[in-house]
This record gives structure tokens, C-alpha cells and sequence, in this order.
């Protein structure tokens, strides 16, 4: 059994060709990680189907990631200490328009979207995966938006309740410079 499918082995999606499907993807992405889904899934008919695997709304990324962070919790466990690392990423798709919910990013001219995922790691930097993750797209300028500040808030949250479930580590809870805002202190 390969890593991905011990990863997902608790994964439903209410299919199971939908879940191999996505193991598979997993695989793929995993051996070619800087490459485009085309690139990984290496022919027409396997990006195609992966693509299609993307855009049912059967697949709820925040089911694949729960089932993930719980993965991840097992391997937090033992771990004397475990470094929980946050920082947003841009997903900047400007040459690439026409796709639905995306929104301006540091320049208006730019659109894309922002991923700010919690990271989990050894202090000698073994990554043991991903316990949480923020995303959003910006509504256009004058349009009310969520105040992302919050994510540094709710990420802490999310540590400190994490805390709980591996007492016999210690979990450090790391922001970058943005996130040394007074609601986190």
C-alpha cells in the first residue's frame, strides 16, 4: 500500500473509484510536486479524470483534509515537540482567466486566491502534515470582506485545542511578523 492510500485509507467520498481517484491524484502530485496536475497525471485522459475528481461537489476539500490532520495527529503523537508553522501563500492565476471565485491579490490588476495552512514539524524539520487550513479569495475594492486577521486568531485556536489531544507534546504555535497581532497575544 502506498503513502497516499495509508493516508486516505479512511477517506469516504461516497464512492470508491472517487476515493482511488483521488489516491491516485495524491500519488501523482506527490512524485512530480512542482509540476502542473497535466505534468503529474501524465496524459490527457488522467488529467481529465482528475479533473473532473476536483470539480464534483462530492469532493469537499475540508473532508480530505480532516481526514489528513488526523493522520497527522498520529504522528504528532510521541513528539516531544512539535513546531506549528503559519504563513499565507498567493495563488496567483492572472495569466489564466476566466476561472470562477477568484479575487485580487496584492496588485488589483493581479487574481488568484490565499492558502494559509498550519504546518506541523520536528525542530529538525520533519514535516508530519497539515492541521488546518484558511482559504479565500478577496471580493473586489468597496465590497464588505472577511478581516483576515482572523486567520492568526483562529489558527492559535486551532493549536491550542490541538494541545489537548497530544498532551505528552509540546506544540509551538509560529507566525511570521503579520501574525504578532494584539487578538493572538
Amino acid at each position: 500500500m502506498g503513502w497516499a492510500a495509508e493516508e486516505f485509507k479512511d477517506l469516504d467520498l461516497g464512492d470508491a473509484r472517487r476515493t482511488r481517484r483521488l489516491i491516485k491524484l495524491v500519488d501523482d502530485l506527490s512524485a512530480q510536486p512542482t509540476g502542473s496536475i497535466p505534468v503529474a497525471c501524465g496524459g490527457w485522459a488522467e488529467t481529465k479524470a482528475a479533473y473532473r475528481l476536483l470539480d464534483n461537489p462530492a469532493t469537499d476539500w475540508r473532508e480530505i483534509l480532516e481526514v489528513h490532520t488526523q493522520q497527522t495527529i498520529k504522528r504528532m503523537q510521541g513528539q516531544p515537540v512539535v513546531l506549528c508553522v503559519q504563513d499565507t501563500t498567493e495563488a496567483d492565476f492572472t495569466s489564466q482567466p476566466g476561472i470562477a471565485g477568484l479575487g485580487r491579490l496584492s496588485y488589483d490588476a493581479q487574481h488568484g486566491m490565499f492558502a494559509h495552512p498550519t504546518l506541523a514539524m520536528t525542530p529538525s524539520g520533519l514535516v508530519l502534515g497539515a492541521t488546518d487550513c484558511w482559504m479565500w479569495a478577496r471580493k473586489p475594492k468597496g465590497q464588505p470582506d472577511i478581516k483576515e486577521s482572523i486567520r492568526w486568531v483562529e489558527g492559535y485556536t486551532i493549536v491550542a485545542d490541538l494541545a489537548e489531544t497530544v498532551p505528552g507534546s509540546r506544540l509551538v504555535y509560529i507566525t511570521d511578523r503579520e501574525g504578532d497581532i494584539r487578538a493572538v497575544m
